[in-house]
């Protein structure tokens, strides 16, 4: 046989063995389901928003409950306020800068650059509109009530910006982790979160309803990021071995939000009602604080289930 023969055949042979990997395009049966439910979960994020706004700040009924919750955190021990108040000054522009860089550093070593790039401009973008709706929704004065109680006049509030980069944060690490990551992350992620927003309550930084509004609209952002990563890198659904005990997201996020609450009302002096200024009911901030947990890891693992659907994969720039 010729030696070119030779050369042809075993080419051959070595190309019918091996060949370069792939890149496996999202096919329309699984992007159009996965941007519909992104897109659904992002209007539900927005209608909390809304509600948060309209009932808690425009009603007199919302905005007495949300001024007691307020006046409530009297009831805690100094040290639980002073921990509230240090560690939410650890959330300056410098640390949310470094969160942005951290989110594309970590897309680009799972070779995923624009997911990294997206999910930082999430958290950007979440922190600045946070403080745009501040400045531009008006807060009317419907508790007069209280007004002297909370030294006189109330500002506008809403929505907390801290709420809104601990929450951007979480999903934004969420998008650009590994599939085998988002458990622990999502669970990590709400007791951060909640941490972070009961403790613009604790320490005297929000009413209620601007920790929920926070949330919600970071949740929106992020998941109109997720979809336009998932439409970019393009997805498979996961194995069903990926998906084995499914019941660990949910059940970890909802413990994470007990031990957050259980955190703050541990030490709560409900007897001690002398404390409080005259028509403050007790119940108020333990409720809110109970609340905001709650929702908090509501929208992680909501968001993380819907992130459990997909698996993204690098893809040629």
């Amino acid at each position: 046989m010729r030696r070119d023969q030779l050369i042809a055949g075993s080419a051959g042979r070595y190309c019918a063995c091996w060949s370069p990997p792939t890149v496996v395009a999202m096919s329309s049966k699984v992007a159009l389901p996965m941007g519909r439910w992104f897109a659904s979960y992002a209007l539900a994020a927005l209608s909390v928003l809304a509600v948060a706004y309209l009932v808690l700040d425009g009603t007199v009924a919302g905005q007495s409950w949300s001024d007691q919750a307020y006046l409530g955190s009297a009831l805690q021990p100094l040290h639980a306020q002073r921990f509230a108040n240090e560690f939410l000054h650890w959330i300056t522009p410098i640390t949310v800068a470094g969160a942005c860089l951290a989110l594309v550093a970590l897309g680009s070593l799972r070779r995923l650059p624009v997911a990294g790039l997206v999910a930082a401009l999430g958290l950007g973008l979440a922190a600045v509109f946070a403080e745009v709706l501040r400045a531009v929704l008006p807060h009317p004065d419907l508790a007069t009530g209280y007004e002297a109680l909370m030294g006189g006049k109330t500002y506008q509030t809403f929505p907390s910006g801290h709420a809104a980069i601990a929450t951007a944060t979480t999903m934004g690490l969420l998008l650009v982790a590994g599939r085998g990551w988002r458990a622990p992350v999502a669970i990590a992620g709400t007791i951060a979160t909640a941490l972070v927003a009961d403790g613009t309550l604790a320490a005297h930084w929000h009413r209620p309803g601007d920790a929920i509004g926070g949330i919600a609209l970071a949740t929106a952002i992020q998941c109109l990021a997720a979809w336009a990563v998932v439409r970019r890198y393009g997805a498979r659904n996961p194995s069903s071995a990926s998906q084995a005990r499914p019941w660990i997201l949910p059940v970890g996020c909802a413990s994470a939000s007990v031990v957050v609450i259980g955190f703050y009302l541990s030490d709560i002096r409900l007897w001690r009602s002398e404390l409080l200024p005259a028509g403050v009911h007790p119940a108020a901030f333990p409720a809110a604080i109970a609340l905001i947990a709650l929702v908090a890891g509501g929208a992680i693992v909501g968001y993380a289930w819907l992130m459990r659907k997909v698996d993204l994969h690098p893809q040629r720039q």
